[in-house]
């Protein structure tokens, strides 16, 4: 697994795995959701990532924690259930292999927030979770 940007191919895995939710979601966005994109829409990054198991200098396996958010404008929790269930629904235990390496999702817990918009007096909700991603060497 030595020379492997896994955050970068997990990054691209979780976009892909996330896209089974087209049609409720406007897209999945690393980092930042781009202005102008219709909510609800998904945000990931990354809260720590880990080489493990290095053997000889080469890594064995490398863990990822990611917060995986569904973003909605408002306060109402409601017409977020559904969503975030999905989305939970979609990485939790789920595998897959991409760029020869072979990935495993599993959520570490729950997450929520409100964040206001003090220019516009907007409120965003947050619902998701912190999700980890163990990858290896298919």
């Amino acid at each position: 697994m030595q020379n492997s940007n896994e955050v970068l191919i997990a990054s691209k895995w979780l976009r892909s795995t996330i896209g089974t939710l087209s049609g409720t979601v406007a897209g999945a966005y690393l980092d930042l959701i781009p202005e102008g994109v219709s909510l609800p829409a998904v945000r990931y990054n990354v809260r720590l990532a880990t080489d493990t198991m290095p053997i000889d200098g080469t890594r064995i396996l490398v863990q990822i924690d990611w917060l995986v958010v569904v973003v909605r404008e408002g306060l109402e929790v409601a017409p977020l259930v559904p969503i975030a269930n999905a989305l939970d629904g979609a990485l939790h235990g789920a595998t897959g292999t991409t760029d020869n390496l072979r990935i495993v999702c599993t959520r570490r817990e729950p997450f929520g927030m409100i964040e206001p918009d003090d220019k516009t007096g907007s409120h965003f909700r947050h619902v998701g979770g912190i999700y980890r991603t163990v990858i290896g060497s298919s």
